[in-house]
């Protein structure tokens, strides 16, 4: 099990690494019915970069659709409030796709807090788990990103992510926040590092705790659109045009 371990931990996201927006979450979701196939694709696939679409062609033999995963779909929308365009999402396309996928954590769950006795032999628990990779996968993601200069650093579900940005020595402090409009229990907050702009937020889901409706994505996408610094998109994107072209 181990050595699928290591597999896990290769890959960093869906999409390639010139994306101007990283959405970066906590864990990939999937059911105890994939779970399996999911970590054989990846043992037999070991990459750093993998194509969302084709990915889940192979496991699933087709795409879901953007509105069946909450991730998808809010960071979509938070992307097209920011730049004024459409992207597919996850491609290795540099043309087509400028938003990359990620995650903290490497293996996937089916609940934030469950342990599947498939992982039973490499840790004990959930939380032997998150003490034994939580700063390895954040020191790779401030190296990736240091490394790629991203426009926009998106880290969803703060709870899990103030655990390892207070602990590193180049993101602890030095953040701006402000209430999340119409939420006031929860809040948004900002750094520029290197030109990088890193977002702290909850996660991209709709619940009775966390709501992303209309107002809260614009309130992200303008934060975004105020305090990043801008690069040049490339110009297959740029041949994208609207909001009303293409799919995802």
């Amino acid at each position: 099990m181990a050595d699928r371990l290591a597999a896990m931990k290769k890959m960093f996201g869906y999409g390639h690494p010139a994306a101007r927006c990283w959405v970066v979450g906590l864990e990939e979701h999937c059911t105890l019915a994939d779970l399996e196939k999911r970590i054989a694709w990846r043992v037999a696939h070991p990459k750093c970069f993998i194509d969302l679409e084709d990915f889940h062609i192979d496991l699933l033999d087709k795409l879901p659709a953007m509105q069946e995963v909450p991730v998808w779909t809010n960071a979509h929308k938070i992307y097209q409030a920011v730049y004024g365009c459409n992207t597919l999402l996850g491609r290795l396309d540099i043309d087509v796709s400028d938003l990359l996928l990620s995650e903290i954590l490497p293996l996937p769950k089916p609940q934030l807090e469950s342990w599947p006795k498939l992982y039973h032999d490499l840790f004990k628990n959930n939380l032997a788990y998150r003490r034994a990779v939580r700063s390895e996968m954040s020191d790779r993601l401030v190296e990736m990103v240091d490394k790629f200069k991203p426009e926009v650093v998106i880290l969803h579900g703060k709870t899990q992510h103030d655990w390892w940005l207070g602990k590193s020595p180049t993101l602890a402090v030095g953040w701006t926040s402000e209430a999340v409009v119409k939420q006031p229990r929860h809040s948004l907050s900002w750094r520029l590092r290197n030109n990088t702009l890193w977002v702290r937020t909850n996660n991209l889901v709709n619940n009775g705790w966390v709501r992303f409706g209309p107002e809260q994505i614009e309130q992200l996408a303008g934060l975004i659109r105020r305090e990043r610094v801008s690069r040049p998109v490339c110009a297959g994107l740029t041949r994208r045009g609207s909001l009303d072209s293409g799919r995802f």
